[in-house]
C-alpha cells in the first residue's frame, strides 16, 4: 500500500463517519482541523455537546484491526487538540466537550461502522 492509497481510504472512512453523523442528527463543525498537536478528524456538534471524533479505517486486518487503533496517546492528543481550539475560540469555553471514535472497516464494496461514544482514559489499552 502506497501513501496516497491510504490517504484516499482514510477520507473515504471520515466521509462515511461525518454522513453517518449527520445522518444522527450532528452539525458537522470542521473536518481535518491541524493543530500543533495533530490532526483532528471530526468536530461536531449535538445539541449542547461538542464531540470531538477521531476516526480509523482498515481495509484488512494486517495492521490491526480499526477498534484497536485508539489508545490513552491518542486521546491525549485529542485533548489537546480541543484545548488549542478552545483557546482558539473554535470551541466556546464553557463548552461540555465528548470524545468519540468511530471504527470502519471497508470491505470490497461494503463497510462496516462502529461508533464508540464518550471514550475515557480507563477504556483504552495503555
Amino acid at each position: 500500500m502506497n501513501k496516497t492509497h491510504n490517504q484516499n481510504i482514510g477520507k473515504k472512512g471520515e466521509d462515511l463517519a461525518a454522513q453517518y453523523l449527520q445522518d444522527h442528527g450532528f452539525k458537522i463543525l470542521g473536518q481535518n482541523i491541524n493543530t500543533r498537536y495533530g490532526e483532528l478528524d471530526i468536530l461536531a456538534r449535538q445539541k449542547l455537546i461538542i464531540h470531538v471524533v477521531e476516526v480509523k479505517t482498515r481495509t484488512s486486518d494486517l495492521f490491526g484491526m480499526a477498534t484497536e487503533a485508539i489508545n490513552i496517546k491518542k486521546l491525549s492528543k485529542m485533548k489537546k487538540t480541543q484545548q488549542v481550539l478552545k483557546d482558539q475560540g473554535v470551541i466556546p469555553v464553557h463548552a461540555k466537550v465528548q470524545y468519540d471514535f468511530i471504527a470502519i472497516t471497508i470491505r470490497l464494496n461494503a463497510f462496516t461502522l462502529e461508533p464508540f461514544w464518550n471514550i475515557g482514559e480507563l477504556d483504552l489499552p495503555r
